[in-house]
């Protein structure tokens, strides 16, 4: 594969694969709503139509080599695609929204597929040619995205309203705005970065290469731009699972892995400092506003744990100081109780969630594929939001699939650790780390079409533990 050309299927499907992997922070943004059957967030975009045209080239290989479609029946991962596909149907046929139902199977269903298919194609093709081509066209992107932050928080520091940001992403709830880049929101901007941040790292400490320090430099910007808790701890656990299966690799020193990973704490040091430097900006006549910034910024990373005294000025004029504790100056901002609320509106929707599976019928497929919200109005909180939204994607898939659904999505997982610590490549490497990242992650969002990019990595990892060297020669795709 010395190149990537379009003169066949082949090599278009090269082409998609890496829009795929490089574009993934673009799985929101560009998109159109669909607000069916009351999905308010059900977006199908440009991403997601490269991943279906994807899946049916990869259909359309498949048939053309009838040996390798009737080794299918005897492989894990389609025998967990297809466990995950009647958890689906079972849960269909007792919904209490069938369109709904509907829609959401269908999307799950798309999104096994893709990993599916994301899988045969890594596992079917001269992974180490294919993988050559991509380092530095990954690393180029990251040093892309990173420029992206760095110039949308100029932009929100420059306009009063902070422009070019999600709802929720402005000044006025931290004191200083927060990436969102082409996601929904920060959380979803430093969740897609993170397969380029493990790139970099690795990169960084095999290769010392200004290319691959620019991009390990700009992606950790990135991510710590969007101050996300879940992103942070993402990365530090995607850290551990690098360091655990790199003894197995041993390609990479141990002082080159503090370097890359000292490197990488250095970035995240800067993108906290623009972060403090933009309050200061945006709050300049504020007394004491980077301490006070900086305090809610240190509450918020430990969940409340380390909670430092707020610094105000004292008025010497009693009358004075009790006007100005109820009404609070323009240029004054301190961030209170935002741990709580956060905490507060993770916890009540999944108390929620949990309520309704805990019921007889639902243990084993759950309430149905998104049928969590009706199912709730109707048989647990009346009050409660028709499209409730679970901030904890282990808990949605539970109540949703139940029992099945759960451990079947999990156990493409355990199958992609079990091939992945037998190959011991360097590929694998980064792929456990990623995937690691990503599995912390679910415990932060509940979302499923808009995370398209997390199954393509599940692929790749399934994929790249050297099942081509197991499979007929006449199934290996030829790259020219």
């Amino acid at each position: 594969m010395k190149r990537l050309g379009v003169h066949s299927i082949k090599g278009i499907l090269d082409r998609l694969f890496l829009v795929l992997v490089v574009a993934a922070p673009f799985s929101f943004i560009p998109s159109l709503a669909t607000p069916v059957a009351g999905f308010s967030s059900f977006r199908f975009g440009l991403y997601q139509f490269a991943a279906l045209l994807f899946c049916v080239l990869v259909v359309y290989e498949v048939i053309k080599t009838k040996s390798f479609t009737r080794a299918l029946i005897s492989e894990t991962v389609f025998r967990i695609s297809l466990l995950i596909g009647f958890v689906v149907f079972m849960g269909l046929v007792d919904s209490v929204d069938i369109v709904r139902g509907m829609i959401m199977g269908v999307s799950i269903l798309f999104l096994v597929a893709l990993t599916w298919c994301v899988y045969w194609y890594v596992s079917s093709t001269k992974r180490s040619e294919l993988f050559k081509i991509m380092l530095p066209i990954l690393l180029k992107v990251a040093v892309f995205y990173g420029i992206v932050s760095v110039f949308q928080l100029l932009i929100a520091i420059l306009t009063p309203e902070n422009a070019l940001l999600c709802k929720g992403c402005t000044s006025t709830v931290f004191g200083f705005p927060r990436i969102n880049g082409f996601a929904a929101e920060p959380l979803f901007w430093g969740n897609a970065l993170i397969p380029f941040l493990f790139v970099a790292l690795h990169s960084y400490a095999r290769q010392r290469s200004r290319l691959s320090m620019l991009a390990l430099l700009g992606v950790s910007v990135s991510i710590g731009l969007t101050f996300s808790r879940g992103a942070f701890l993402a990365v530090a656990v995607g850290c551990v699972a690098y360091e655990v299966y790199s003894y197995g690799v041993r390609v990479v020193s141990y002082s080159a892995k503090l370097r890359s990973l000292g490197f990488m704490t250095l970035g995240f040091a800067v993108s906290f400092l623009l972060l403090i430097g933009s309050a200061v900006l945006l709050y300049k006549d504020a007394p004491y506003i980077a301490y006070n910034t900086a305090r809610g910024m240190v509450e918020q990373l430990t969940l409340g744990a380390v909670n430092l005294p707020i610094k105000q000025e004292v008025s010497e004029e009693l009358d004075v100081v009790a006007q100005s504790a109820e009404v609070p100056a323009e240029n004054e901002f301190i961030s209170e109780g935002l741990v709580e609320a956060s905490t507060s509106d993770r916890t009540n929707s999944a108390k929620l969630a949990l309520t309704a599976w805990n019921r007889p019928e639902n243990y084993v497929f759950g309430v149905g594929a998104g049928n969590l919200g009706p199912y709730v109005v109707e048989a647990v909180e009346s009050n409660a939001p028709r499209n409730l939204t679970v901030y904890i994607y282990y808990v949605l898939l539970l109540a949703e699939l139940g029992i099945a659904g759960l451990l079947a999505v999990l156990s493409l997982y355990a199958v992609a650790y079990k091939r992945l610590w037998k190959d011991r490549s360097e590929v694998g490497l980064m792929a456990c780390a990623i995937i690691t990242a990503f599995l912390v992650q679910y415990w932060f969002f509940g979302s499923t079409i808009n995370v398209v990019y997390v199954w393509v990595w599940l692929g790749m990892a399934l994929g790249v533990s050297g099942l081509h060297k197991k499979l007929p020669k006449s199934v290996i795709l030829k790259h020219k």
